[in-house]
């Protein structure tokens, strides 16, 4: 399982430089971007970092059921004409 570290980083390149052993992966946040860096290390310490965008949640729309029916019946509408 990752682990997630609060400290932000500053980049890509410090996202290649940050220190960890073998077999581990770590989420860091970075400060100059909305992005998170994924980090991951195999057996040997190669490294895989990859960016991830972060946006902040957005609650959807409420549905209005009386604009659907509306739209609809404009549309049942133009195809009854036909």
């Amino acid at each position: 399982m990752p682990t997630y570290r609060a400290d932000p980083i500053h980049g890509e390149n410090a996202a290649w430089q940050f220190q960890m052993g073998p077999n581990s992966e770590i989420y860091l946040p970075d400060a100059d971007k909305d992005i998170m860096w994924w980090i991951r290390t195999d057996g040997y310490n190669n490294r895989t970092v990859v960016p991830l965008d972060v946006s902040p949640h957005v609650e959807p729309a409420p549905i209005n059921m009386q604009e659907i029916m509306t739209r609809l019946a404009a549309v049942e509408e133009k195809l009854n004409a036909k």
